[in-house]
């Protein structure tokens, strides 16, 4: 479990198994699992793991992200504890290429790089601009976003907004509903606008994928990241040729 999170070290404590503690942060007694020296190289990662007997290796994983490389410990624990050694899973690491929907580079427009992510929650938003950041380092880093419900777009509405504000620039799609009201969806996705915008951040609301679609054939610049994020049908946004 990863070290830190309060919520997991609840569970944890209830456990009858034995428990192994992960982290990429927490340097105390309590984690079995450590990654250090971590590094951002390219459109990957590399980093040193050390083991709860105080075995090392370094590691790399061709996606980029701190996120990516606490979720790779977490795989690594449990590999070593299946009796596989550090210095296969690392062979095994190198050649993992991803998955579908989590920091897909779906292609280049006009010198802009296009990014599919199904990050629908405050946390995953923040952590995959911050990826971009890492990735692309000095480049534009443009969000477009379609909310996953609406009761989660109100309960987290001021996370939502931080999270935001994190880009260059924000584009929020209509709010992908499912089976709610519609005129409660668009005043939600109205207030997410005005919160996001008290962050002093740039903020357009579109009307539909069609309209996102529109807006990257006129917006997108050489140099620029679009994150296109959400859970709901964003992937299919058809990209200008």
């Amino acid at each position: 479990m990863p070290a830190g999170d309060d919520g997991t070290a609840t569970v944890a404590n209830r456990a009858a198994c034995p428990v192994e503690r992960f982290s990429i942060t927490v340097d105390d007694d309590s984690v079995s699992w450590r990654a250090t020296e971590i590094e951002i190289v390219g459109n990957g990662s590399r980093f040193r793991v050390t083991s709860p007997s105080g075995d090392s290796q370094v590691m790399e994983l061709p996606v980029p992200g701190r996120h990516n490389v606490s979720n790779a410990l977490a795989a690594i624990a449990a590999c070593s504890a299946a009796g596989v050694s550090l210095g296969t899973i690392a062979d095994w690491l190198r050649t993992f290429r991803g998955t579908r929907r989590r920091f897909e580079v779906r292609g280049e427009f006009r010198g802009a790089t296009i990014i599919d992510d199904y990050a629908h929650h405050p946390t995953a938003v923040s952590a995959t601009i911050e990826t971009a950041r890492q990735a692309f380092p000095g480049r534009r880093v443009v969000v477009a976003f379609q909310p996953h419900q609406v009761s989660r777009t109100q309960h987290l509405m001021d996370e939502f907004a931080a999270s935001l504000a994190r880009a260059d620039e924000t584009q929020l799609l209509p709010i992908f509903a499912a089976r709610e009201d519609s005129q409660i969806a668009a005043r939600t996705l109205a207030e997410l606008a005005e919160k996001t915008r008290e962050n002093r951040a740039n903020v357009s609301v579109l009307t539909s994928l069609d309209h996102l679609s529109a807006t990257l054939d006129d917006a997108a610049q050489p140099g620029d990241v679009w994150l296109l994020l959400g859970a709901g049908n964003i992937n299919t946004c058809a990209l200008p040729q």
